[in-house]
């Protein structure tokens, strides 16, 4: 009887299911091509990677861009493969021209679909990097305007051509000034040239017209970001806008305009051949009625009694306009100078606006004289004025 019992127990012990395993993670892949830091002949490289021995239902990839400047892939791919294709331009606008990439991959042997934060997911593996291909602006042809022609308009649309098909995000530059330097205002812009309308494009905003009657400069490269060198731009292409740059009256060297409306004590808005542009008295400073400055209120007022609805003639000093596309400009009625005169009067203080320095000398004995006789701000406010 004893040993029946002792056998039937031990059938028991012995015919029972082993029990499972610890769980254990799989090891990371191990990374293969391309080789760490090499520069890759292409914009859709392909990754490779051995998996492990054992067995992996999904895998995680990741390209990271220098700095995070730029699109990136965050994908888990199933069945977990051995290799991954980068999609090139224009499946993918993703690579941008001469940045390093830092890309990894785990794997997972999940039966189902899991999410990033699961246990399953073995570690990442080593992070290596690899270099895109250098673009340049020589491979880029301007369109429209014709290189040399009049525009057709005041707000022309860019376009322009390249050759080389990886191209895709480009920097543009537009000027009066051929160096594109800082006295003359200037457009710049980042355009996706896949997305635009027409492509590779560029659109004057309505709201910052060009001149009439001038030559403008314009140029295009490819953009670069990250760790990447900025690449050569392309040749410097031309137009000349249509109309004529000022109206028959003005002396020479000025433009004839018409203030169509009062902005602040030493802003205004003006029409010049049929274009608004607005117009920032040079040399000088109003306070602000907006957030409201002592006496800002009194020197719009005065402003607007001055020329509001006059013929004015504008002329220009070395920088043609400020970073908000206001004209910079000394304003005449007359022979009178707009600037001096609401300076005289104490509605506004001489400021120095460098390489602008043409009346300097005028306006600082004209604050001068306004200060010692406490007239406009000098005798209403304590801080007169901005700084």
């Amino acid at each position: 009887m004893k040993q029946a019992i002792l056998a039937v127990l031990t059938l028991l012990v012995f015919g029972l299911p082993a029990p499972s395993p610890a769980f254990s993670r799989s090891e990371p892949p191990a990374l293969q091509a391309p080789a760490n830091g090499i520069r890759v002949a292409n914009f859709g490289p392909t990754l490779s990677w051995a998996l492990p021995e054992s067995v992996v239902t999904q895998l995680q990839l990741q390209v990271i861009p220098a700095n995070n400047d730029g699109a990136g892939l965050d994908l888990i791919l199933s069945p977990a493969p051995s290799e991954f294709a980068l999609p090139a331009p224009p499946s993918w606008f993703g690579l941008l021209p001469d940045m390093g990439y830092t890309w990894r991959v785990r794997v997972s042997d999940a039966a189902t679909s899991v999410g990033t934060e699961d246990a399953s997911w073995s570690d990442w593996s080593e992070g290596w990097v690899f270099r895109t291909p250098t673009l340049s602006g020589s491979s880029i042809g301007g369109v429209s305007p014709q290189i040399g022609a009049v525009a057709d308009s005041l707000r022309p649309t860019l376009v322009w051509s390249d050759t080389n098909s990886n191209g895709w995000y480009y920097e543009v530059q537009l000027s009066k000034d051929p160096e594109f330097g800082p006295n003359a205002f200037l457009y710049y812009e980042l355009r996706h040239g896949a997305l635009t309308n027409p492509p590779r494009s560029y659109a004057v905003p309505s709201q910052f017209p060009l001149e009439p009657g001038l030559r403008y400069y314009w140029r295009v490269r490819p953009r670069v970001q990250g760790d990447g060198k900025p690449a050569a731009w392309s040749p410097v292409f031309t137009f000349t806008v249509p109309g004529t740059p000022s109206q028959p009256g003005g002396p020479s060297g000025r433009v004839r305009a018409q203030v169509t409306a009062i902005l602040s004590g030493d802003t205004i808005e003006v029409n010049v051949n049929g274009l608004r542009q607005r117009v920032r008295y040079l040399g000088v400073a109003a306070p602000s009625t907006v957030p409201p400055e002592c006496f800002g209120a009194q020197a719009a007022a005065r402003n607007s009694e001055l020329v509001e609805g006059q013929l004015v003639d504008l002329e220009r000093d070395s920088t043609d306009a400020d970073t908000g596309g206001r004209l910079l400009r000394y304003v005449y009625l007359g022979s009178t100078l707009i600037n001096a005169q609401l300076v005289s009067e104490g509605f506004a203080r001489a400021v120095s606006f460098p390489s602008d320095t043409r009346y300097q000398d005028v306006l600082l004995q004209r604050e001068a004289e306004a200060r010692a006789a406490a007239r406009g701000l000098w005798g209403a406010c304590n801080a007169p004025g901005p700084q």
